[in-house]
């Protein structure tokens, strides 16, 4: 006759086992959610601001606010577009234009003489006025077509749909890229496929920044950053893929 011991030793160690593979996979859930909502965050913050800064260019905000942060980038990237084609950017036709005002208004004034008529008598007279004399006036017209001369060449159509596109392509790969980071997943063998859909999405005749309201592209954003993380199974549970749940 055999008589079957239990061994508490055991079973303490597999219960221990079972909760350390608990543990890690709760750790591994709540750092997939995170990481999947830090990506969506970033991603609908970066499409909000470039396309609400865009949208509100007349009304320049100081640099530290929220739209004046992105009205800044969005200058810096057509100034650096613009030299990377050869051609004025708008910054260049601002300062030519606000250049040309201010000599305007420094142009000193003087007592011009004015020739007329009589109206009563017919006979020609001639009269004084405060005014700036013709060398001036000639030098301020100048430099005022030499201004719109630069704001013709600005090529800013071609920007806008240059910038339309860098929205709809950098702001989920950025947002992808962050959960990438904080998940800490191996997807570089799946990183052609999130690449391949928000590249097509860049593509696609489907922009929104031609629309008053920036919302339009946030929920294109969300659609997109959300089939890029699904092609790397970022929603599809973690734990019986890394923990090994071996019973015996």
């Amino acid at each position: 006759m055999t008589a079957r011991l239990d061994s508490p030793a055991g079973e303490d160690g597999l219960e221990s086992d079972a909760l350390r593979a608990d543990m890690k996979g709760e750790r591994a859930s709540m750092n997939r959610i995170t990481s999947i909502g830090a990506g969506v965050v970033l991603a609908v913050v970066l499409t909000h601001g470039m396309v609400k800064c865009a949208l509100n260019l007349a009304d320049e905000a100081p640099a530290w606010t929220y739209i004046g942060f992105f009205q800044r980038s969005l200058f810096n990237l057509d100034v650096v577009w613009a030299r990377v084609h050869g051609w004025p950017s708008e910054r260049d036709c601002e300062t030519a234009t606000r250049q040309a005002r201010v000599a305007e208004m420094r142009a000193p004034l003087v007592n011009v003489a004015v020739d007329s008529m009589d109206p009563a008598t017919g006979e020609p007279q001639t009269s004084t006025r405060r005014g700036k004399r013709p060398q001036d006036v000639a030098a301020d017209r100048a430099r005022m077509q030499a201004a719109n001369t630069v704001c013709g060449a600005t090529h800013i159509d071609q920007f806008g749909r240059f910038y339309a596109h860098t929205v709809e392509l950098i702001c989920p790969a950025m947002g992808f890229a962050l959960f990438w980071i904080l998940a800490r997943r191996k997807v570089a063998a799946q990183l052609w496929r999130p690449l391949a859909m928000v590249t097509v999405a860049a593509l696609l005749p489907v922009g929104g920044l031609g629309l008053v309201e920036p919302w339009f592209e946030v929920a294109r954003t969300l659609v997109v950053i959300t089939a890029m993380m699904w092609s790397v199974g970022a929603f599809q549970s973690g734990a019986a893929a890394e923990i090994p749940m071996s019973v015996s």
